[in-house]
């Protein structure tokens, strides 16, 4: 039976490009409206017919089930006309277009690492995610793409992604896709991850004449917002922000970083630590100035290569790492007192020593951040004020601070809280020394028990580890 001629055309320039390269992994950014998720299906689809039957299978994953409805929407606009007797199987169980021929396309929510698991044995030629930034970290993305191969030969294999340049894991896709090429590339950019080859394509709205006759007015609402970050991400594919990120409107470059700060020892001088092992560490040099400001004028950061990835070092080698820093500086007579970290250090769970034990051997004393009800709300509160009043700089030395402060994201089921899914360590750590140092935005309630770090919180402790071992009493009355 001959196909209806109402078929879907691709439109030039940057979606033409993507359909058209040939190589195995690339991703589709740009701004919305530029036909991404059509893009996306038609790349699947161009190889169905083509005699591949039942060797020729696909899935396009989302994060959230609730997510893939729009896409099969689009899909059975796009597919229905062109294809006779393809069905969308409804069932759970099945969730697929299925073509005549046996070709199939699956629909498949994936939210955590976990879930790799539940796919683990199939076999596709086509992998498909919409909205990579939504995924927080690149672990469930390379898992998957182990399932691309083929058991017939010539069934060209291929990732395909899209994104806005918005979510939680905005870091690590800018990472291995914007950074090594940043320049607006709606024909392509090419590059190595890995040594493997990948590319990125660029979008924007504007291509999109099929949109502009059916909204005329649909660009010129993305050209009204107001909010710059939103209206620079949605209407242009800009990188530079996250939109409806956490300290839009407070972070502001040219206000908080400058190129240099020349400290002294006449300052107070104290670090911060946001503790990670497989997670990325953070630890920030800071200092107060005369007027009252904080500089942060240098950085240490478990960078893993991609955000929320891990070095995997010790305690002991982070301090190594520190103390070389410390030494560094002390040249100038820069000492280091009433340095904070994350109290979860404090604990020993299970183990036989506590992280900042390993940290007391080498040297380096830390005091607990304060958390109670409310610590967190009232403390990115702090961050933000010390952020719009100019408060708080960082030089240009602290460039992992300058990179992952605006990506933050607000938490989807509290807005006072960052999204603890994204590279948030930097900022974690930024918010234990702004509110050790500067008076909080906001009373917290007072929280049942006693207060982290306080004496008798310290007894307590005691009593819950080893009640026969005096090492960490002596050590908690020595910070008290």
């Amino acid at each position: 039976m001959a196909r209806k001629r109402q078929e879907w055309q691709p439109l030039p320039g940057s979606q033409m490009a993507f359909l058209s390269y040939a190589g195995q992994e690339a991703l589709y950014a740009g701004g919305r409206g530029n036909g991404k998720s059509e893009a996306l299906l038609a790349d699947f689809a161009r190889y169905v017919g083509q005699g591949h039957g039942l060797h020729y299978r696909g899935v396009i994953f989302r994060r959230q089930h609730k997510e893939l409805q729009d896409m099969i929407n689009k899909g059975k606009k796009m597919f229905m006309p062109v294809f006779p007797g393809i069905r969308f199987l409804e069932s759970p169980s099945q969730y697929k277009f299925k073509w005549p021929d046996g070709e199939e396309l699956l629909f498949r929510a994936v939210e955590s690492p976990s879930a790799y698991w539940q796919h683990h044995g199939n076999e596709y030629q086509y992998i498909g995610f919409d909205e990579l930034c939504s995924w927080p970290t690149p672990e469930l993305y390379d898992s998957l793409k182990s399932l691309l191969r083929v058991s017939k030969e010539g069934i060209p294999l291929r990732i395909r992604s899209t994104t806005n340049p918005f979510g939680p894991g905005a870091s690590w896709v800018k990472s291995r896709f914007v950074d090594a090429s940043p320049d607006w590339a709606p024909n392509g950019t090419y590059m190595d991850y890995r040594d493997r080859p990948i590319a990125r394509f660029d979008g924007a709205v504007t291509e999109n004449t099929y949109l502009a006759k059916a909204s005329p007015t649909y660009i010129a609402n993305l050209a009204a917002i107001g909010n710059q970050a939103m209206r620079e991400a949605w209407l242009n594919g800009s990188w530079d922000y996250a939109v409806g990120g956490f300290f839009n409107g407070f972070w502001d470059k040219d206000r908080n970083v400058i190129d240099n700060y020349p400290v002294n020892s006449d300052q107070r001088h104290w670090i911060a630590l946001d503790w990670g092992f497989t997670a990325p560490f953070a630890v920030g040099f800071f200092c107060r100035d005369y007027e009252g400001r904080v500089i942060m004028y240098d950085e240490i950061y478990g960078y893993g290569g991609e955000g929320g990835v891990g070095v995997k070092k010790t305690a002991t080698e982070v301090a190594d790492m520190i103390n070389e820093k410390m030494e560094f500086y002390g040249k100038a007579g820069i000492e280091y007192r009433g340095n904070v970290a994350d109290s979860a250090i404090f604990n020993r769970t299970g183990q036989e020593t506590s992280i900042f034990e390993d940290f007391l051997r080498e040297g380096i004393v830390f005091q607990p951040s304060g958390k109670g009800r409310g610590s967190r709300a009232s403390g990115w509160n702090s961050v933000r004020e010390a952020m719009r009043t100019g408060k708080f700089v960082c030089t240009n030395k602290c460039t992992h601070t300058i990179r992952t402060i605006p990506l933050q994201m607000p938490d989807e089921k509290n807005h006072d809280d960052i999204d603890t899914m994204g590279e948030d360590h930097i900022a974690d750590m930024l918010r234990y020394s702004l509110v050790h140092v500067l008076p909080i935005s906001r009373k917290s309630k007072k929280s049942k028990g006693n207060a982290p770090g306080s004496f008798a919180y310290l007894l307590e402790m005691e009593t819950k580890q080893q009640k026969d071992d005096k090492q960490m009493f002596d050590v908690y009355g020595f910070l008290n």
